[in-house]
């Protein structure tokens, strides 16, 4: 239910904000928590930080996620900074927390930690964050990392062939190609002419 709550209309917003507010501090099942969390966030109210410090805090890993969810959007260097203290801990809803962050904020010091952990995510999660994980891939400095994306990239085209994805993850690949040409990034680029051709028509 609060996952459909349209709260870009402003009579609907009025009577849910103290209802989200209050079950984000103290309802007791952790994902209606989480889901308050992130409904709130979209807001991007900063009176709400304290409330998202608290909830950072929180021994479930889903009201973590979406507590640093909800930091990273209001201060980015913040959510980045806490991002680093809960690398070594982080499962399930706060490791893609952790890398949505890292997508839109990190360069090549955080593309370890997304790498290593993005492929543990639920598919349909992957294929959310798929196009800005290949923007990371492409904006990185190291040619390497950049090959490791390519390769995450060909692996879902050629897993998922039979759905029909690998047209889409072609043309996403030849972009990357396109930013590592610009980077000098030869080797990069090469690597995607052999992906490409690896997927196969």
């Amino acid at each position: 239910a609060i996952k459909d709550l349209d709260l870009m209309n402003d009579d609907i917003l009025h009577a849910a904000q103290p209802v989200l507010t209050s079950l984000a501090r103290n309802d007791v099942n952790t994902l209606v928590r989480s889901a308050a969390i992130d409904a709130l966030a979209k807001l991007k109210i900063q009176g709400n930080m304290a409330l998202y410090n608290a909830a950072i805090a929180n021994p479930s890993y889903a009201i973590e996620g979406s507590a640093l969810k909800a930091i990273g959007l209001l201060n980015p260097a913040e959510g980045m900074r806490l991002a680093k203290g809960l690398e070594k801990d982080s499962e399930a809803g706060l490791s893609a927390a952790i890398i949505n962050l890292y997508i839109d904020n990190g360069s090549d010091a955080e593309w370890p930690y997304v790498y290593e952990h993005y492929n543990d995510l639920p598919i349909q999660t992957k294929a959310g964050l798929l196009t800005r994980y290949i923007t990371l891939a492409g904006r990185i400095n190291n040619p390497e990392y950049a090959q490791q994306g390519i390769k995450t990239v060909k692996d879902l085209a050629i897993q998922y062939k039979a759905q029909g994805i690998a047209p889409r993850l072609i043309q996403m690949l030849n972009e990357i190609k396109q930013q590592r040409l610009a980077k000098g990034d030869n080797a990069s680029a090469q690597a995607v002419d052999q992906a490409i051709k690896e997927i196969g028509n």
